[in-house]
Formats: structure tokens, C-alpha cells, sequence
């Protein structure tokens, strides 16, 4: 499990992340609040795309689904 306080270091760790999965494979990320956008568009660069989102009890986005994208400009999935 790799913990980060920021996406600063997030966005170091994406394309870690993208080399390690399988095509069908997924990772779950945990974000901060309002966090979704920016950490999408860094996945994006990284070669991931968004297969789902979860909220938290409080309605807000906690986690991101992420997995390969079959083609990194259109974002669309592996």
C-alpha cells in the first residue's frame, strides 16, 4: 500500500502503477475531497482511465477505479 498526502507525489506514482497492471486489471485509489478531477487528468498522462468512482458515507468521492487505457489519448478502457 503506498499512502501519499498529496497528488504531487501521486502523480510520480501513477505511471508505477499503470506499468504494474494486467490489461482487465484495476487499481482502487483513495482521494481527498474535490480531488477526482485532477488526479483523473494525471491517471489520464500515466496510460489509466477511469473504470468507476465510489462515494464515501458522506456522499463525497473517496475512491477512484482506475485501469489501463487501450488507447492513452482517448482515455478509452484496456
Amino acid at each position: 500500500m503506498v499512502v501519499m498526502t498529496g497528488w504531487t507525489a501521486g502523480g510520480a506514482v501513477l505511471p508505477r502503477i499503470a506499468g504494474g497492471l494486467s490489461r482487465g486489471g484495476q487499481a482502487c485509489l483513495e482521494i481527498g475531497t474535490g480531488q477526482e478531477d485532477a488526479v483523473l487528468g494525471l491517471a489520464a498522462r500515466a496510460g489509466l482511465c477511469e473504470i468507476g468512482r465510489e462515494k464515501d458515507l458522506a456522499g463525497i468521492f473517496r475512491c477512484l477505479i482506475l485501469g489501463l487505457a487501450d488507447n492513452p489519448a482517448t482515455g478509452a478502457p484496456g
